[in-house]
């Protein structure tokens, strides 16, 4: 699954953004995953979430006016894919607004 969402930041504001969503989001989230790591590189992230004893992983690459998400889902999550991308979009739109 892909996701892109223009901003209108500065590359390094449009990284913490992205940064500071992660930390909300898994917060927001506790209890529903149980192991999450993350790897950042400039303007690119890796990431892996452990959730429902079910391994997602992806990055997560931040430009001048776009974060580009590439999240690959387990089979079983694939039912919820339009519902699990409305969600994130959602969350990017919010969090990159204030």
């Amino acid at each position: 699954m892909t996701i892109k969402y223009n901003h209108f930041l500065t590359l390094d504001n449009a990284i913490l953004k992205s940064k500071d969503l992660i930390a909300k989001s898994l917060l927001e989230y506790k209890g529903q995953y149980s192991k999450f790591t993350e790897n950042w590189q400039g303007d690119l992230c890796k990431y892996e979430i452990i959730a429902k004893g079910q391994k997602i992983y992806g990055q997560i690459k931040v430009d001048r006016n776009l974060v580009l998400l590439d999240i690959s889902l387990p089979w079983i999550f694939l039912l919820f894919e339009s519902k699990i991308k409305k969600e994130i979009e959602s969350k990017l739109f919010q969090h990159f607004k204030s």
